[in-house]
């Protein structure tokens, strides 16, 4: 059921791996054929070309110690990449069983789509020429197998390849204090890689082939013409790439502003999370961002302390602003891209029950810059949830009912329940989901599998709100201190909403009132 999941909420998208393009992925090839391509004078001859290209960018120590090539099949890579995978799974997961499982689990999910990589615990780079054939497959294109983009490829992995002899890229990546720093950390290592392999693709007159690998990152195939289907996979493909291309402006950036010594210094003092990334201005002077008593991890912990048990999991998760536009897909684009400039962060946080599979509680803590950008928000996401009713109003699994209550708080926190019921060709289940203002934050509380009504959904978001605005006064109280009555509203009365999303709360209207992994 976890791929249910991402078909009717905003936030499980960011938890899940990319799903897989296609139910099984195509049989590795034959022993015998990877032996033949590695023997293929062609695929040689442009293994060597990168080389010696990006030596000469560095100087005699690649030719001196030149890094190893293999060419292997996709079941060495996924192998491979469980291993190095490992210590990163290990810092999200604390049972050592279930960091190793989603190891294997997402380099098996991925592993098709790799191209190569730099494998740190081999010291080399492996290259995986079927991928090249399935991706042009997939893609429609024949043009992926070209030598301009395995080039381009292999310059970027060599890249990593010197990259990790100077920086030990292993321990920078492992060594993170926490996800979001891992996100960071493998942002400078693929941002910088882009950064070097763009520049010697360009002196070696093979920019054309750097630009198709470089397109191909966050690329969907044609022929996904499920609406839901496309948009997961645009949002998974906006989480990669963020490394690369948010990655590389902040290299960018910092090479402007300080030249190879800031470069040296993303390594040795690399931003601390994806904001940093993304505003390349607040890691080179932290006063630059705007002090605010507003604190998101605060209200995170809060949700943690009501709704994660013993023996239960959490994962803490950014929404990045490219992934924004994927989700809203379908809804007005200016409105979709005034959520996205309006927006200064999102932290989400999931919550999983191994004793209860399928069961997920999750809630995304969004930031805006003014009360009415968040009140916008809340019209947009309004919007989605009744566009979502449209969208899967048929088909094996699709929405047979759904009814949304007004809900408005004592503490000023107005917003919506959601509470649907969705049909599926093994059982039908009900998904709930409750959206919150508060001055310039916006809530979303989701529950799947859950026992939980709206109404502790809403507790669990104004406490959460109440606890991200300002510090937790002495002496809280425990779960169901203040607990919202059901349906409350001000006047005490549960609405109905049956309005048209694009009404009076639409988020035109709402705006009026605003002033990982190398490879």
């Amino acid at each position: 059921m976890q791929r249910l999941h991402s078909t009717i909420l905003l936030l499980p998208l960011l938890w899940l791996p990319a799903a897989p393009l296609q139910e099984t992925p195509p049989a590795a090839s034959a022993p015998v054929a990877d032996a033949e391509r590695a023997r293929d004078p062609e695929l040689l001859a442009l293994i060597e070309q990168a080389r010696l290209a990006v030596a000469a960018r560095y100087g005699e120590q690649q030719r001196a110690e030149p890094v190893a090539v293999k060419i292997v099949d996709r079941d060495r890579l996924v192998a491979t990449m469980t291993v190095d995978l490992g210590p990163q799974m290990r810092m999200q997961f604390e049972d050592e069983e279930v960091a190793a499982n989603q190891a294997r689990s997402f380099a098996e999910t991925i592993g098709f789509a790799v191209l190569a990589r730099y494998c740190w615990t081999e010291q080399a780079i492996l290259v995986c020429p079927e991928n090249f054939d399935f991706m042009a497959e997939l893609f429609e294109d024949e043009s992926l197998t070209d030598d301009g983009i395995l080039r381009a490829v292999l310059v970027h992995e060599f890249v990593h390849a010197n990259d990790s002899r100077t920086h030990d890229l292993a321990e920078f990546l492992n060594s993170s204090s926490d996800v979001d720093a891992l996100h960071a950390r493998n942002a400078v290592i693929e941002g910088h890689a882009q950064r070097v392999a763009r520049a010697v693709c360009a002196d070696q007159g093979w920019s054309a082939g750097f630009l198709q690998f470089t397109d191909l990152i966050d690329a969907v195939p044609p022929g996904i013409d499920d609406p839901i289907a496309r948009m997961t996979m645009e949002v998974a493909a906006q989480s990669f790439a963020f490394a690369y291309y948010d990655g590389e402006r902040l290299v960018d950036a910092v090479a402007a502003a300080r030249g190879q010594e800031g470069i040296e210094a993303l390594f040795s003092s690399p931003p601390r999370s994806p904001i940093e990334v993304l505003r390349p201005d607040w890691y080179l002077d932290p006063s630059l961002r705007p002090a605010s008593e507003i604190d998101l991890e605060r209200g995170l912990d809060r949700f943690v302390e009501l709704v994660v048990q013993e023996g239960q999991r959490e994962q803490r998760l950014n929404l990045l602003p490219s992934q924004v536009r994927a989700i809203f897909a379908g809804l007005p684009e200016l409105q979709v891209r005034r959520f996205q400039e309006a927006m200064i962060e999102c932290r989400l946080v999931v919550a999983t029950d191994p004793e209860q599979p399928g069961a997920m509680r999750s809630i995304g803590l969004f930031q805006f810059g003014t009360a009415g950008e968040a009140l916008a928000g809340l019209a947009l996401e309004r919007a989605l949830l009744k566009f979502r009713d449209e969208q899967m109003a048929e088909g094996p699994i699709h929405i047979a009912e759904s009814e949304y209550l007004e809900i408005a708080l004592e503490g000023g926190e107005r917003g919506l329940a959601a509470m649907k019921t969705v049909e599926t060709p093994i059982d039908s289940l009900e998904v709930t989901t409750v959206l919150l203002v508060n001055g310039p934050l916006l809530v979303e509380v989701s529950a799947v599998f859950a026992p939980e009504e709206h109404n502790v959904l809403a507790e669990w978001g104004r406490a959460t709100l109440e606890a991200a605005l300002r510090p937790p006064a002495v002496g809280d109280g425990e779960v169901g201190d203040g607990q919202v009555e059901d349906g409350q509203v001000e006047d005490g009365q549960v609405e109905d909403d049956e309005s048209d999303p694009s009404g009076d709360g639409s988020p035109e209207a709402g705006a009026d009132d605003s002033s990982d992994e190398p490879h």
